[in-house]
């Protein structure tokens, strides 16, 4: 079943629509300048606060902060911890497939099974005292595991 509503009634539209207020959570949706037209769930005051004062209570420095700035901060901290963790991931993925790769080489070339190519690199990284994604991109261009 469709949902109308009244002539005039906008969903934060760009024909001059405010701010809309109120929602089923309680908090407020704000649509308007320098905010995406979807809108963004914009926390009361109450709850910053609380939030605020439970997490940053024994922050040093956290009280010359106002609330919001707080959570600011709190929130700029958690993104820099997200984009570095990510940054960490994609980092792993890349090595795991150069290793991959390098491991595949040593299959071929030596006849061995997974297990012992990936061993004989360990090995070989071990004693070069070289990092085992280093040695594996060496071993895809080479195909052997002799320093350069």
């Amino acid at each position: 079943m469709e949902r109308h509503e009244p002539a005039g009634a906008s969903r934060g539209s760009a024909m001059g629509a405010g701010p809309r207020t109120g929602s089923d959570d309680g908090s407020r949706v704000v649509a308007g300048e320098g905010v995406p037209p979807t809108g963004q769930v914009v926390p009361e005051p109450a709850e910053v606060n609380a939030h605020v004062d439970a997490d940053f209570a024994a922050s040093p420095g956290a009280a010359h902060l106002r609330p919001v700035e707080a959570y600011l901060l709190e929130a700029l901290e958690r993104l820099d911890t997200a984009e570095t963790k990510a940054s960490q991931l994609e980092m792993a993925l890349e090595h795991s497939r150069e290793i991959g790769a390098a491991v595949g080489v040593l299959m071929a070339l030596r006849k061995l099974t997974s297990e012992q190519a990936f061993d004989l690199l360990r090995r070989a990284s071990m004693a070069q005292n070289v990092k085992v994604h280093v040695l594996a991109s060496r071993v895809v261009e080479t195909g052997s595991t002799d320093p350069a």
